[in-house]
């Protein structure tokens, strides 16, 4: 236990970090890799949810082993039936009040609404479909930064993409879809042998905020299962909901169940649309594309919504590239991006004694701080409650700090991760 007088002396180190300043101009070279920033720290609280395979270790990618005991590829009733660990973690948290009891949506021609009555912009709600931004959700990249990544793959372009960064000596942020990893292994395989990042787009790509709370933990877990099996025991750290649609439930459930962090994008390259009928050309795509490039306001970064769906949303990307640092962006991983940003300094965090938020923004982040807690409950105490937050950045220590409403025992145990 540290001396009060000491901890009186900390508070204007940990006050200073949450008065809003002028963001880095992040004039300085930033460096390719920075090892981990994709995954969570071996000693993370979701690491007592998954378990190795017989004797410890993990099956050969491509495997029968590999790919048995997952759900069958599509929507499927087997999503919402959980192991043991991933139920009783989702029901502590919901116990404990962490998990919003928000309203499920119907799908429709439109895409998801809620019941009638319902504001999707209400902060209890705060769809992101609607454009409304969660506190933790992870929508701008920092000042100056393209943070790269690519949603829907593993897929046959995915080889195309991945031998293109090779050449360039970069990397990028893949979010895949479990069903897809299954069924392209070779692919993935490539991936895996590369040095890009791996990042969870659910399971079987639905509108998650249509999905019991049983189903939204399926779509996660069972990717994060699968890449947890792929990678000799990483758990990603990211995931993108498929069509941008989350709200303040399903990223509950992402954080406080699986200690995952919720990206959106702030432009859409729309790359998407061009195997629909009646869609833009290539062409089209690739001037909307260069058009976000070459904005000359670089704050906050660019979050480009791209895709490794065909040939051709790659094709728009490769011959973007060179745009890219001809118009003064620092091209990263998405991961990366993240990990390298000094996070008090980056509107989409939470400093310690608020929340500082872009002005569009209605809704403040549910408390992060209780998802070890669950997670310790479903598995017996068998992980430490609050791991993570000694082995992560100063960022993410500040912000479960806030999230437990300055509790005594929490920041005590920041200050001496600092102290030691």
């Amino acid at each position: 236990m540290f001396p009060f007088t000491f901890l009186v002396a900390l508070l204007p180190l940990v006050s200073a970090a949450s008065v809003p300043r002028a963001r880095h101009e992040h004039s300085e070279v930033l460096p390719k890799r920075l090892g981990g920033a994709w995954h969570q720290p071996r000693d993370h609280f979701a690491h007592a949810l998954f378990a190795r395979g017989p004797g410890g270790g993990f099956p050969e990618v491509g495997s029968p082993e590999w790919s048995a005991g997952f759900p069958a590829a599509g929507p499927s009733d087997a999503i919402g039936k959980l192991p043991a660990s991933w139920k009783a973690a989702l029901d502590a948290a919901v116990k404990a009040g962490k998990i919003p009891s928000t309203p499920q949506t119907t799908v429709g021609p439109d895409g998801p609404s809620y019941p009638n009555g319902v504001d999707p912009m209400d902060p209890k709600i705060c769809s992101s479909t609607a454009k409304c931004r969660i506190a933790t959700d992870l929508w701008d990249a920092p000042d100056g930064v393209f943070a790269s990544s690519f949603d829907d793959g593993p897929l046959p372009p995915t080889t195309k993409l991945l031998d293109f960064l090779a050449q360039n000596n970069v990397t990028s942020t893949h979010f895949m879809i479990g069903t897809s990893m299954l069924q392209n292994v070779e692919e993935l395989k490539k991936l895996l042998a590369s040095d890009g990042d791996l990042a969870v787009h659910t399971w079987s790509h639905r509108y998650t905020t249509s999905l019991s709370n049983e189903e939204v933990a399926g779509e996660l877990g069972w990717t994060m299962q699968l890449i947890y099996n792929s990678t000799g025991g990483k758990l990603p750290r990211y995931w993108r909901p498929p069509y941008g649609d989350s709200d303040t439930r399903v990223t509950a459930i992402a954080r406080e169940v699986f200690g995952m962090t919720t990206v959106i994008w702030n432009e859409d390259s729309e790359d998407w649309t061009m195997d629909s009928p009646g869609g833009p050309n290539e062409d089209k795509i690739l001037s909307d594309v260069k058009k976000f490039i070459a904005t000359p306001n670089k704050k906050p970064g660019l979050m480009l919504l791209q895709h490794e769906l065909s040939d051709e949303t790659v094709d728009v990307f490769i011959k973007a590239f060179p745009d890219i640092a001809t118009n003064g962006w620092k091209f990263m991983s998405l991961a990366d991006a993240y990990e390298a940003d000094d996070y008090q300094d980056n509107p989409q965090y939470i400093s310690l004694f608020g929340t500082v938020l872009p002005s569009s923004t209605s809704a403040s982040a549910t408390s992060t701080s209780s998802s070890s807690s669950a997670a310790a409950q479903a598995t017996s105490g068998s992980q430490t409650a609050g791991t993570s937050a000694n082995s992560t950045s100063i960022g993410h220590r500040l912000s479960s700090l806030y999230a437990a409403s300055l509790a005594t025992i929490p920041l005590l145990s920041w200050a001496a991760a600092l102290h030691r």
